[in-house]
């Protein structure tokens, strides 16, 4: 069982790569987290939509990290989004590989 953390939103106009480099820089942040897994962006450049997702070991390692080291990622991706966003934390039981059931 894996625990993610997504934070999701709206990019400025432009910044599509621009969130990449800044994301980039993040995951030593986490990184040194205990219970730190992966780090994952993904962007639409068409619908400026962006999803970064953050999966942990366990709930209490995730919320840890939104409590303290989040808000150094959230400095740096700031000048590439729009202030609304959304934070959504989900169990993820089982990932699925293309070409397995």
């Amino acid at each position: 069982m894996t625990i993610v953390f997504q934070a999701a939103g709206k990019l400025r106009p432009q910044t599509g790569q621009s969130i990449k480099q800044a994301f980039a820089g993040a995951p030593p942040l986490p990184a040194r987290q205990h219970g730190f897994v992966r780090a994952r962006l993904f962007r639409s450049y068409s619908t400026l939509q962006m999803q970064m997702l953050f999966y942990w070991e366990s709930f209490e390692a995730g919320a840890a990290f939104q409590r303290g080291p989040y808000k150094e990622v959230a400095r740096l991706i700031a000048p590439c989004v729009e202030p609304q966003g959304t934070v959504i934390t989900s169990m993820l039981e089982r990932e699925f590989v293309p070409g397995q059931a």
